[in-house]
């Protein structure tokens, strides 16, 4: 399962590996720690729950965070692949990713009459 999303590990002997390869979206010592977190997160899974939980925590580890800066072509970019998954509303972990916010809210956020002023 490692493999299949781009980690290559040796056994070593006893409970020791050796990290070979990892995707190369991840810098050496980020992949450490996601590769770390990946195992200590699939104790007693099912294999298809370990396949599944191993695919949304990569996602969600190299996902893009809150701050960081983006350029419009690549915004853009993303809201386009956004649309194109089969629920892109929630994370790969089922958390909400959008919010639906109706022009009443925001008016009254933003301490607004409808009214045009």
């Amino acid at each position: 399962m490692l493999e299949e999303i781009g980690f290559t590990v040796d056994a070593v002997g006893g409970q020791t590996y050796s990290l070979k390869e990892f995707p190369d979206i991840f810098a050496e010592e980020e992949a450490q720690d996601i590769f770390v977190s990946l195992l200590d997160g699939l104790s007693e899974e099912k294999v298809k729950d370990k396949k599944n939980k191993l695919l949304a925590t990569v996602a969600c580890k190299t996902a893009i965070k809150a701050g960081q800066p983006l350029s419009t072509t690549k915004m853009n970019y993303l809201v386009e692949e956004l649309r194109k998954t089969s629920n892109p509303s929630l994370c790969p972990h089922g958390r909400p990713i959008t919010l639906k916010i109706d022009r009443t809210s925001i008016e009254k956020g933003l301490k607004r009459s409808s009214k045009l002023d």
